[in-house]
């Protein structure tokens, strides 16, 4: 992750604006080092430069939110995309409910199970067991 900073910054000396996919790859490549500040950052600096990111970004980024516990930047997240048009995904909808339970905010999480079922989805063992592990923590 922090290469693709490196590499980012150079090309704003440089004079060069990154494209979607450079921007989607470092925006993930954080998420997945749990840098959730940075991830979140580089997905504003995204959406400032008209690029819509992808579900798996976003779900990536979450992700990186429930690790550090901020359940309410998660939620953000999940609102944020389906104001823009985005369907969130079960894999959206799982890793917002992780990010309830693993910061013991159990009523956020079954009213995401809850949403997640009115959208036609059906609940996986995660999103389940996460559910589950909220309610277990209360």
């Amino acid at each position: 992750w922090q290469n693709a900073l490196l590499l980012l910054a150079e090309m704003d000396a440089c004079g060069l604006a990154p494209d979607f996919s450079t921007l989607s790859a470092c925006v993930s490549g954080c998420a997945t080092a749990q840098r959730w500040k940075e991830a979140l950052q580089l997905l504003a600096a995204m959406q400032d430069q008209g690029f819509v990111p992808e579900i798996p970004t976003i779900d990536a980024s979450i992700r990186a939110c429930a690790e550090a516990q901020q359940w309410k930047e998660a939620l953000r997240l999940l609102t944020e995309m389906q104001d823009q048009g985005l369907t969130a995904q079960i894999s959206t909808y799982n890793a917002s409910i992780t990010a309830c339970a693993k910061a013991q905010q159990w009523k956020e999480a079954v009213w995401l199970l809850t949403a997640l079922q009115d959208r036609a989805f059906v609940p996986d063992v995660i999103a389940v067991n996460a559910s589950i592990s909220a309610c277990a923590e209360a």
